[in-house]
């Protein structure tokens, strides 16, 4: 009998001692949070056909010819070719370039400006209009993405200028 009395206390005292939460796991594969991350793709979706000013961009007559330059830290970094004749409401990819290449890599802290042209011949080139983001990496960034972003929608304030942006996140 006093066995098992002594059975039972020693079976409530391990069965009610309190277990610590375990400790994390910590693999080899790197940081939780990307280090940085690239833009792969911007795809212009659609554009004011107006100015600022109400007027059309060229004419009645004939389209816009829109590019883009895209800034980081203030430097340019890349500028896409002119799309001729574009509709404004026609997506076009901006990913043929002028000068520099995609991807196009931002490390957290890192400014984009997203500046958008339209093109007649130079020297006549027309400002639409252009985003800025003063740190790009916590734009895209929100904390529950695995990978990549795909087609994130952004626009510009003053023309309303919609683009789809996609890209990957570097462990």
């Amino acid at each position: 009998m006093k066995n098992s009395l002594y059975i039972l206390i020693l079976l409530f005292a391990v069965t009610s001692c309190k277990k610590d939460d375990p400790e994390p796991v910590v693999t080899s594969s790197g940081p939780m949070h990307p280090v940085s991350f690239t833009i792969e793709s911007v795809v212009m979706t659609g554009f004011n056909a107006l100015d600022n000013f109400g007027d059309y961009w060229d004419s009645s007559t004939n389209s816009p010819d829109p590019f883009i330059e895209i800034f980081k830290s203030g430097a340019i970094v890349y500028s896409s070719v002119s799309v001729g004749g574009a509709d404004n409401e026609t997506s076009y990819p901006m990913n043929t370039s002028a000068t520099g290449s995609m991807p196009i890599l931002f490390s957290e802290g890192e400014s984009m400006r997203l500046r958008v042209w339209e093109y007649d011949a130079a020297p006549d080139i027309q400002y639409m209009d252009q985003l800025f983001m003063d740190d790009a990496y916590n734009f895209f960034y929100t904390g529950d993405q695995a990978e990549s972003f795909t087609d994130v929608f952004v626009s510009t304030d003053v023309s309303d200028i919609n683009f789809l942006i996609s890209g990957t996140f570097e462990y």
